[in-house]
């Protein structure tokens, strides 16, 4: 199971609201089109989250 929660993110080092849509992304996001942003740390841990529980379940049987 993977918890989406912005507000334990602090609202800066992650933001799963701004990866799916929900909310916009800021001028800092926007500006730094070629460098690291919240959006690329999130779509990581994201992935990472999802793949590890999809290896572990699998494991499983």
């Amino acid at each position: 199971m993977v918890i989406l929660d912005d507000e334990e993110a602090l609202g800066f080092l992650f933001s799963y609201k701004k990866l799916f849509g929900a909310k916009e992304p800021t001028t800092t996001d926007k500006q730094n089109e070629w460098k690291e942003t919240s959006i690329d740390r999130t779509r990581r841990l994201f992935y990472v989250t999802c793949s590890r529980a999809e290896k572990k379940f699998m494991n499983m049987y």
